[in-house]
């Protein structure tokens, strides 16, 4: 008799969180000390949007959310926002801010970052790079804060540089890497053996496919990996066993136009594969994730039912 196949991982739920909002978007997902937090941004429209803010929900279980944070900057559209936890404990959020012009226009990006205190109140936005400097997500490794920014110009491609910090506030740049077909959002993450791997979105098309990097302390020489699939908004988690959990944003071109969804791929050795599709269509992606006991709860937004909207999805690994 044939051994039935693997059922894991299997798309347990999905559920809507939020759509107060004209647009929903941008999310990241963490759980601390027993509450999950999503991040998202909200505005009147995807693209730049003077009145970008960034709202935080709070949940027991991660099914269930309540308002926690709006958090905003007069004339700054803030976006992306992403979390990480600080070697004392404490929550760290960072994301986007970007000044516009009357017309829409970029006048310069940056980033800003915020601390939570011990009773969960959040300090006041500081700019801690240069301006035109948007330093992702960052991820921490022995008491210590790595992450990749990519620089904004006008004119040229976009450059993306390694950067460190050791209170979240100020930041060292390492080294820029030579990575060509404008590399833009990085996600950093690093292994039980503190092996740093680094997710690039490269391109402002659909064509062009993202890399996987990966290096050993010192961090100074990196090996490279296509993936083959062009993913906006990337995030992955690493498991203890070396896999690699992914999930971006997928755009596929075919004769009838291009079509986005937000997918859950695997990357198992030298392979990538493609999961499960969550339910999405059109302006979607900008996924976050948190891995407990077995379950992946996985953040997004979508368009699928019109309306943009925050979206839960629960998968079970069956690890």
């Amino acid at each position: 008799m044939a051994r039935p196949k693997n059922p894991f991982p299997f798309l347990a739920s999905t559920h809507k969180v939020w759509d107060k909002a004209p647009h929903s978007g941008f999310t990241d997902l963490i759980r601390h000390k027993d509450v999950y937090y999503l991040a998202f941004r909200e505005a009147e429209a995807h693209q730049f949007s003077n009145n970008g803010v960034i709202r935080i929900l709070r949940s027991p279980d991660g099914l269930t959310f309540e308002p926690f944070l709006l958090v905003e900057e007069e004339g700054i559209d803030l976006r992306d926002p992403h979390f990480s936890v600080m070697p004392d404990g404490r929550l760290h959020l960072m994301m986007g801010g970007l000044k516009l012009d009357q017309e829409g226009k970029i006048i310069h990006t940056g980033t800003k970052v915020a601390i939570f205190n011990e009773a969960m109140e959040l300090e006041p936005l500081i700019t801690p790079l240069e301006l035109n400097e948007w330093l992702w997500r960052i991820d921490w490794y022995q008491g210590v804060g790595y992450g990749v920014s990519y620089r904004y110009d006008h004119e040229e491609p976009y450059a993306v540089s390694l950067f460190k910090t050791l209170d979240g506030e100020r930041f060292e740049k390492l080294r820029t890497f030579d990575i060509h077909e404008w590399p833009n959002e990085t996600t950093t993450r690093f292994d039980k053996n503190g092996t740093m791997h680094l997710l690039v979105r490269r391109g402002i098309d659909w064509k062009t496919t993202a890399l996987l990097g990966e290096s050993k302390p010192p961090y100074d020489t990196f090996k490279w990996f296509d993936t083959g699939f062009s993913l906006g908004g990337p995030d992955f988690l690493i498991m203890d066993d070396g896999k690699l959990w992914i999930t971006a944003r997928l755009i596929y071109g075919t004769p009838y136009g291009l079509f986005a969804l937000t997918a859950l791929l695997l990357k198992s050795g030298d392979d990538l594969f493609r999961k499960i599709y969550f339910p999405s269509f059109g302006d979607t992606g900008y996924p976050g994730m948190s891995y407990q006991n077995g379950e992946l709860l996985v953040s997004y937004y979508s368009t699928h039912h019109e309306k943009t909207a925050i979206y839960i999805s629960k998968v079970l690994l069956g690890q």
